[in-house]
């Protein structure tokens, strides 16, 4: 996930995750961690609304090229996209 798809959604919930090392990665990336999926889907629920009520292409760009590409851990209690 960008770092610009991730601050974008930490506005709205959850905690932001650097150099995150997901399954068969050789790389880290950016990542966000929410407390469950409802909050994760509550976040991006508003981030779509905000966008589209705002007319903010870019954001909504994040996020769309987020979600083509997203990947999910589970940290036990926490769940962590990206």
């Amino acid at each position: 996930m960008t770092k610009e798809a991730v601050e974008l959604l930490a506005n709205y919930g959850g905690e932001p995750y650097e150099d995150y090392l997901g399954k068969g990665m050789s790389n880290p990336t950016q990542a966000i961690v929410f407390d469950d999926q409802q909050e994760f889907f509550k976040a991006l629920g508003q981030v779509i609304t905000d966008c589209i009520e705002d007319n903010e292409r870019e954001n909504g760009e994040f996020i769309t090229k987020a979600l083509k590409d997203i990947r999910i851990d589970s940290l036990g209690k926490d769940i962590i996209y990206y």
